[in-house]
């Protein structure tokens, strides 16, 4: 876990113990005798230390009783404390000190050239207690982030608009007099700053789409001194007046709400899957927070007598922060979709339901009542709870019609797992039960990478592949088998990659996971021994597994191994060895090179450059042509480019289907293999777009090729009969990856930094690509392309 910043330090020794004072503050204003209240009178300061104040106006819309202060009054005094020289947080601070229970203050005032005592109400804070759940809510979240988001900009961000919007509604004013000027001061200076540094946050959330133009984040701090001006004016009339004060302050507030979600409904636009799943809980967190509050307010109107009720309603405020702080770390804590999907369909029913209680339950508790003698409230109670006891029936029942309106490819996704379940029993051999189910599950999340891996005596083969790097074998005996037999359920990323940090893993099982870009491991179970597992890779929406699908392909192991239990070992094993001999047939994945040097070669991790070559337009090709015509171009283009592989020093891992991986310094060291793959790269291009295969009539294709440098996994993984050689790891993910970039970008050849910067002159005429985000990495890279017309 990384460090905490010397700046996220610096806000949680400053601003942690100034909000716990505030707090603290707030709290003991709020257990007073008496309540919490503004002082609702402009007044013009002495000019000089034997002045006293003057009255020159009162809020707006404030109304005035007979024997109460008027303008143009002189205060003299706050009871028996004088006014001399004292100015308007020192008049405050003393009306403060000075009231009662009532709010009432005594002024020994001049009017008119004579001395009288006159009296003022303080205009009491409406719903006080109801603003103290979010100011908890909101300080706590911001702490927690700080810590548990470590240098994240976002999180930083968060943690400085929460805190200073809870400054704003913690009021520490009315107390003593340090008090009043202690929570005046915070409170005027949490309205300079707590608008531009939430529209900030909103800038830079999600990260992944964070704004990277300067001006917005400069254009945000006028809302600062706007805000600031507004407040100063409406509390203490300087130096405009209070109405316009007022007005400024109701107009910054209006365009700061529609500037906020204008930001957000743009970066919803902007951002990939997991970010819209992020801003989905912050969607849901505002709703869940002023939705009753609302609700509970236009029920107060109708109803005035309902004050308890609206004050309540008001602690439903703590689900902005707490949704807020899921969004920036805790994200796939739940399957929000379904939380939305719950949400909307409980607030559909809602007001049919609360209708039916206030409507007849009344009436009805009432006649009850008088025919009984029951106790009306506790009758009406029993009403209430008859009449909304259907309702999680119903919304259970609304819930699917909802899912489908608002996530139609959730809901068919989870339907067609469930029509996968209920087949599994309609197919006959192990064999073609397995291979079934690994095409199910890939066309149903559209995976980069499905591979189904069976038993097949000493090692788990590959039965199913779909994706440009699948290793062909895992050994049945290391640690990876063992692990996932031990899950109780579905392995996630994060667990498996815990499994890494702790040691668990050897290099050739993580190096193996990596290459797969497996987001998930599906145990699948003979009697108690594993008999096969699924790895699902990266989804091509970027959405996670929800817990609604992890419980239903849970489900569906189950029911696959009952289908296997039935099934003699024998005859699984043969099943699954005919497959792997048919897959090997289209899918060779030896290396002759290492086998003519008649030594065994130490397994290990190396530094090499992986290069990954395809066929642009595969698929669309393949539907178009038969299979003969099919045959005939991969098998030209596989000649054609292996041969300039290997005549650049490169090593041929493995064909799968059109793609091709070869890997530069190994199994042998290769001087300049940076060099050579780019060299190799290009002399592929050339020779597939250049005529190889020309004496295929009427065709043309080309090629795209990634190439990326790092650390792989080099070595032998022993398979059911032999050994195959393999490089796995991270970094051939990569260099897939910067395959697939060619099509987006329309270039020829994308290469990662480390390469470009070792090729020399191989790559001068590639074009720098910077802020590149590769499909499954969270950072920004910088890629190097050759452009299609050289």
């Amino acid at each position: 876990m990384r460090r905490l910043t010397l700046f996220d330090r610096a806000i949680l020794g400053l601003l942690g113990p100034l909000w716990v004072l505030c707090v603290i503050l707030h709290l003991d204003r709020q257990l007073a005798v008496r309540p919490l209240a503004w002082f609702p009178v402009y007044l013009e300061p002495p000019q000089d230390a034997t002045g006293t104040p003057l009255v020159s106006g009162f809020w707006p819309e404030e109304q005035h009783l007979e024997g109460e202060l008027a303008i143009g009054d002189r205060l003299l005094a706050v009871g028996d404390t004088s006014l001399l020289g004292a100015g308007r947080s020192e008049v405050l601070g003393a009306a403060y000190d000075q009231a009662g229970a009532d709010l009432r203050v005594e002024f020994r005032v001049e009017r008119a050239g004579a001395e009288r005592r006159v009296e003022m109400r303080l205009r009491e804070i409406p719903q006080a207690w109801g603003k103290v759940p979010l100011v908890v809510a909101l300080g706590l979240s911001a702490l927690l982030a700080l810590l548990r988001g470590r240098g994240s900009h976002a999180v930083r961000a968060y943690a400085l608009a929460a805190l200073t919007y809870s400054f704003q509604w913690a009021y520490a004013f009315g107390g003593a007099p340090w008090t009043t000027q202690f929570g005046l001061a915070v409170f005027l200076g949490a309205g300079l700053f707590y608008q531009p540094l939430t529209l900030r946050a909103a800038l830079l959330f999600p990260e992944n789409v964070a704004v990277r133009s300067r001006l917005p984040y400069a254009l945000v701090w006028l809302f600062g001194p706007i805000t600031s001006l507004g407040l100063f004016a409406w509390l203490f009339g300087a130096p405009i007046s209070g109405t316009a004060g007022l007005r400024l302050l109701s107009a910054g507030y209006v365009s700061w709400i529609a500037l906020f979600l204008a930001v957000l409904a743009l970066q919803y636009r902007r951002t990939d899957a997991p970010g819209r799943r992020q801003l989905r809980w912050v969607l849901l967190g505002f709703y869940l927070g002023l939705v009753p509050v609302a609700a509970a307010g236009v029920w107060l109107g109708v109803h005035p007598s309902a004050l308890q009720t609206y004050e309540l309603s008001l602690v439903a405020t703590v689900m902005i922060p707490v949704c807020l702080y899921v969004a920036l770390l805790r994200d796939s804590l739940y399957d929000i979709n379904r939380l939305i999907t719950n949400t909307a369909a409980w607030t559909l029913l809602s007001p049919f339901v609360l209708g039916l209680v206030l409507q007849l339950g009344p009436a009805t508790a009432a006649w009850v009542s008088a025919q009984t003698g029951l106790l009306p409230t506790p009758t009406l109670w029993g009403f209430a709870f008859l009449f909304a006891a259907p309702f999680p029936w119903l919304a259970r029942r609304l819930r699917p019609a909802v899912e489908r309106l608002l996530f139609r490819r959730q809901f068919e996704r989870e339907q067609a797992l469930r029509r996968l379940r209920a087949d599994v029993d309609g197919y006959g051999e192990p064999g073609s039960l397995l291979e079934a189910v690994g095409a199910r599950l890939h066309e149903i999340f559209c995976c980069d990478t499905t591979a189904l891996y069976g038993r097949a005596g000493g090692a788990f083969v590959r039965v199913f592949a779909r994706g440009p790097l699948v290793p062909q074998a895992i050994e049945a005996a290391g640690p990876l088998p063992a692990l996932i037999a031990a899950a109780t359920g579905p392995v996630p990323e994060p667990q498996w990659r815990r499994w890494g940090r702790q040691g668990a893993l050897d290099p050739a099982a993580l190096a193996a996971l990596e290459s797969l870009g497996a987001s998930l491991l599906l145990p699948l179970r003979r009697a108690d021994e594993l008999a096969a597992f699924i790895c699902l890779g990266e989804r091509n929406d970027g959405e996670p597994f929800s817990r609604t699908e992890l419980s239903l392909l849970d489900g569906l192991a189950e029911r696959i191994s009952l289908a296997l239990t039935g099934v003699e070992r024998e005859a699984l094993e043969r099943a699954e060895r005919e497959l792997y001999e048919l897959l090997a047939q289209y899918a060779p994945g030896t290396v002759a090179e290492e086998i003519r040097r008649g030594t065994e070669i130490a397994p290990g991790v190396k530094e090499v450059t992986v290069l990954f070559v395809d066929i642009r337009g595969y698929t669309t090709f393949s539907q178009s042509r038969n299979a003969d015509e099919i045959f005939r171009v991969v098998n030209a283009y596989t000649l054609a480019v292996s041969m300039q592989m290997r005549d650049h020093g490169g090593a041929v891992i493995e064909f799968q289907g059109d793609g091709l991986l070869a890997v530069f310094g190994a199994p042998g060291d290769l001087p300049a293999k940076e060099r050579a793959a780019v060299e190799a790269g290009r002399a592929a291009i050339k020779v597939v777009e250049g005529g190889a295969i020309a004496e295929l009539e009427g065709l043309s294709i080309s090629v795209g090729v990634g190439i990326a440098t790092g650390e792989v996994y080099v070595g032998n993984i022993q398979s059911i009969d032999r050994k195959i050689w393999s490089v796995i790891g991270n970094t051939t993910n990569i260099a897939a990856r910067l395959e697939g970039m060619t099509r987006t970008l329309e270039v020829a050849m994308v290469i990662d930094e480390t390469t470009w910067a070792r090729a020399g002159d191989a790559a001068l005429d590639f074009e720098a690509r910077s802020g590149i985000r590769l499909k499954g990495r969270s950072e920004d890279f910088t890629v190097y392309a050759l452009p299609l017309s050289r």
